[in-house]
């Protein structure tokens, strides 16, 4: 089980490409205290900014890396049936190594007050941000290996009159629906309730989180390429399969104008179909994806066929 998730800028400007979008204390604890991760079944602590990957998501490239606090009680509730299990952090490309020079090199992390200041005093704080969501599991299933993705994106939202941040509403609207199912029928909980006794269906059909966008309740699809299986460095490559609606691509996937790391989309290996700006008509078959530009929908490409799964009518969300 792989989890991975990041509060970015949508235009970073600066080194660390990055903007504080929530607390700073936190930020910096994510970062330097040690990490849970279920290995070869066993849970053991890993270091902080160590654990490098790459993952390419709607054709951006970011980064992943250990951090503290993201797995929660998922390990303790799972970990006796994973074999592995981990969470790790999504930045732009050269983050982490900015990171490791300020906590490790010149060891902020051991006067965290001083790295709080810096941090405070020179990058910016932005509501201008988007929350990557994206998450792995891999296992038997009716005898076969397969792997199952969950990949959304969270953009900020106007709500009561009020721009809120997409860090704000995520966070938000799971908080207040947790708190609200619970109110409903207290009866049916007692003591101890964990995160994973939810169903992301009940979470998302709340009137709390309802505000999540309408595409993080459908299941994507996704490959990866571990470096077990491909040498060198360990890298992901997420990309959505489209549905068949009557709205334009760019409002399901809320497309944006491409950040500094967007990679080139061209290529003369690249199966091109010109469509006219409008509704999408591409059936949801697992073989063509869409390219999604700002325009619409205005071509597609052929890619690895992932099976059954990916043509029916839906899978489970994780």
């Amino acid at each position: 089980m792989r989890l991975r998730v990041g509060a970015l800028p949508q235009h970073p400007h600066n080194v660390l490409k990055y903007s504080l979008t929530w607390s700073t204390e936190g930020l910096i604890n994510e970062y330097g205290n040690p990490c849970e991760a279920i290995v070869d079944g066993r849970t053991v602590e890993v270091r902080p900014l160590e654990g490098m990957e790459e993952i390419e998501i709607d054709g951006t490239l970011y980064e992943a890396f250990n951090t503290s606090g993201g797995l929660g009680s998922l390990a303790q509730s799972f970990g006796s049936s994973c074999e592995s299990m981990d969470y790790k952090t999504i930045r732009y490309p050269g983050h982490c190594q900015q990171m490791r020079l300020l906590m490790n090199d010149l060891k902020l992390n051991q006067d965290r007050s001083t790295l709080k200041r810096i941090l405070e005093n020179a990058v910016p704080q932005t509501l201008q941000d988007v929350v990557i969501v994206y998450a792995a599991v891999t296992g038997m299933q009716n005898g076969e290996l397969r792997e199952e993705n969950y990949v959304s994106k969270i953009y900020p939202q106007i709500i009561a009159g009020r721009l809120w941040s997409a860090i704000q509403v995520s966070t938000a609207a799971g908080l207040c629906a947790v708190l609200d199912l619970v109110l409903l029928h207290p009866e049916r909980r007692a003591g101890l309730v964990t995160q994973e006794s939810f169903r992301l269906p009940d979470i998302l059909g709340n009137r709390f989180g309802s505000h999540w966008p309408p595409a993080a309740a459908k299941t994507s699809q996704a490959m990866w390429w571990s470096a077990a299986h491909r040498g060198g460095s360990a890298r992901a490559r997420a990309e959505p399969w489209p549905e068949r609606t009557s709205a334009h691509c760019c409002s399901i996937f809320h497309c944006r104008r491409p950040s500094p790391t967007q990679r080139p989309r061209a290529s003369r290996a690249t199966a091109r179909r010109r469509q006219p700006a409008g509704p999408c008509a591409h059936q949801r078959c697992g073989r063509l994806q869409h390219r999604h530009e700002s325009g619409g929908c205005r071509g597609a490409r052929l890619v690895r066929d992932t099976g059954a799964a990916a043509r029916g009518s839906g899978a489970p969300h994780r």
